[in-house]
């Protein structure tokens, strides 16, 4: 499965990957949204997973819709810190499938890509 983190603080997008990295089985990629590219490595790399910090400059929540309207579109995991219900609300709107704290809740996300992979996988 590929699974691509977006986050534009170097610490926390290497952190998660590191994480995620672990579970066998994953292709795990990260990218910097303050490079820019992000659609077009979106649209290269075809990831099965995109998690996604929604406070990214440029605004997570639209590149969320835009994920979102493609036809198939991978399933995206968006992350904050701190979280809020206004948050998790907007998220599900833009279309994200789950949403996590990413300092609290790292298990939790761990579970959910675990769970994830074995559903594509199956």
């Amino acid at each position: 499965m590929k699974l691509l983190v977006i986050d534009d603080a170097d610490a926390i997008r290497a952190r998660l990957a590191e994480v995620l990295g672990e579970i066998g089985g994953l292709d795990v990629s990260s990218c910097d949204p303050k490079t820019g590219g992000v659609i077009k490595l979106i649209l290269e790399q075809k990831p099965d997973v995109i998690v996604i910090d929604i406070h990214l400059p440029g605004g997570a929540l639209d590149l969320e819709r835009t994920i979102k309207s493609d036809p198939h579109p991978p399933v995206v995991i968006a992350l904050s810190a701190p979280s809020s219900l206004q948050y998790r609300a907007a998220c599900h709107r833009a279309g994200a499938e789950f949403f996590f704290d990413k300092v609290l809740e790292q298990e939790r996300l761990v579970e959910a890509v675990t769970g994830l992979q074995k559903e594509l996988a199956g």
